[in-house]
């Protein structure tokens, strides 16, 4: 189990802000409120990761958050989670 940091970009359409990983293509979050939207961004990306490490599977670099804010007019923040905060599946 590890800490990993992976940027998102965050963008308000509607009524919902929806965040989204540029790294990990099935990876979005939305709330009626930005921080509803990071917070579950934080859920998505913990579940996500912890999935591909049981799986063993290679995980995507993350993109430099300064190549994404160079070329992104939304809010891009970086989003850090522990996989070791996630219970084990009991057997």
């Amino acid at each position: 189990m590890c800490k990993y940091s992976y940027p998102a970009i965050f963008k308000k359409e509607y009524s919902l802000y929806i965040g989204r990983f540029p790294d990990l293509n099935c990876c979005i979050s939305f709330g009626h409120s930005f921080e509803d939207a990071y917070e579950m961004a934080e859920e998505e990306l913990v579940l996500l990761l912890y999935a591909l490490e049981l799986e063993q599977r290679r995980l995507p670099p993350p993109t430099s958050i300064d190549d994404l804010r160079r070329h992104c007019r939304d809010i891009v923040l970086l989003v850090t989670t522990d996989t070791a905060s996630v219970s084990a599946p009991k057997e």
